[in-house]
């Protein structure tokens, strides 16, 4: 067992080596936390959309409060994704046994498109980490309880504070930990039918939080269809009818058009999870469409021969939410919404190799015990 943590760790450090090669990068939006952060190191509020991104400033601010700088938000981005593959690991574990926790961790650890975000100043890397240690400490919690409650609530608001996702996963643990407490199966519905449809409401009332920092209006970036790939522009009924409120204006073109909506809603989600793009290289592309698929489909042998039904019922509504923050509002362009949840999926696709793996050992006991029965006999 040491040994098989020593390759994980060996592979996490080689991975973020090579990263950290070309050193600490910066994106689009790492300007709004840089700036988020000076506006808190002057005493100044925080502008615009960096309310909705105001942990990651704070951290900024911290580590150029202490002298670290950018490189101690990079060291802090490590720690934390260091914390969620032993995370994984032990989710992994709790789902189908130690085979399914290594994996999970290693296919954590090993994925450059994972690792690439530890060395950007941006929040997606803290972000993954921190929706993987969400899930973790309130499953923790719901087993044990006590000061892991203190402790879920904290992940939860970090995440939530990282990003305006997070408050997603708020909810979502709301849903589960309402779902164990009551025992009663007609009221445990009505509670969890209510909780989501506030929810959903909820979402659509706070939808201008996640544009993606657009300044279209809603309605707008509804007929706009997928934000950011052009060439996979869905077209949406056009409808000028001026609607007052951002909130109202979502609701009442739903409302106008529940089938075109729905539909980009899945188109979205799909484009998402493919992770393809047009602007991808074709070796970039192919090596999506022969791993995707399979991860997808040992998934699904997963989701048959987990152990934990009540995690994996956790580990459902978490992906949910986060694809459903994409189909409200857009599929990333470079496919980094994927991220938050990949991890969580090959947690069941983790399952279904140690199933595989477990099945062929049964098969080649029996071959055994038939092969000695046949000696035997002779």
């Amino acid at each position: 067992m040491k040994a098989r943590v020593l390759v994980l760790a060996s592979i996490f450090v080689l991975v973020n080596l090579l990263i950290f090669s070309g050193g600490i990068s910066l994106g689009g939006d790492s300007q709004r936390y840089l700036s988020g952060a000076d506006n808190l190191l002057r005493g100044l509020p925080l502008q615009g959309r960096q309310l909705s991104y105001s942990g990651y400033a704070l951290l900024i601010a911290f580590c150029r409060l202490t002298r670290v700088g950018l490189p101690g938000v990079v060291f802090i981005q490590l720690l934390f994704a260091a914390a969620a593959a032993v995370a994984l690991y032990d989710i992994g574990r709790r789902l189908h046994g130690r085979v399914a926790g290594l994996f999970a961790a290693g296919l954590y650890v090993a994925n450059p498109d994972i690792a690439r975000w530890n060395a950007f100043i941006l929040t997606d890397s803290l972000y993954i980490s921190l929706v993987i240690l969400s899930v973790w400490c309130v499953h923790t919690a719901a087993l044990r309880k006590r000061y892991w409650y203190i402790t879920a609530a904290a992940a939860l608001c970090a995440a939530a504070l990282v990003r305006p996702n997070g408050l997603f996963l708020l909810a979502v643990a709301v849903l589960y930990l309402v779902s164990r407490a009551i025992e009663h199966k007609s009221l445990r519905r009505v509670a969890v039918s209510a909780l989501v449809l506030a929810f959903v409401l909820g979402a659509f009332a706070a939808s201008r939080f996640f544009q993606g920092g657009s300044k279209d209006h809603p309605e707008a970036t509804l007929r706009n269809g997928i934000t950011g790939i052009n060439e996979w522009r869905v077209p949406m009924p056009s409808d000028p009818a001026p609607v007052e409120g951002e909130g109202a204006a979502v609701f009442s073109y739903v409302a106008r058009h529940p089938l075109a909506s729905f539909r980009l809603g899945i188109t979205r989600v799909f484009v998402e999870l493919i992770h393809v793009r047009p602007f991808y290289s074709f070796r970039h592309n192919l090596v999506l469409l022969m791993s995707l698929p399979f991860l997808y489909l040992l998934a699904l042998m997963g989701l048959k021969v987990q152990r934990d039904r009540s995690l994996t019922r956790l580990l459902l509504l978490a992906i949910g939410s986060q694809l459903f923050v994409v189909a409200i509002t857009f599929a990333d362009s470079d496919g980094r919404f994927l991220l938050y949840v990949l991890p969580l999926v090959c947690l069941f696709s983790s399952c279904g190799v140690a199933s595989l793996i477990d099945l062929y050992l049964l098969r080649r006991k029996s071959e055994v015990k038939r092969e000695v029965r046949v000696v035997a006999g002779q």
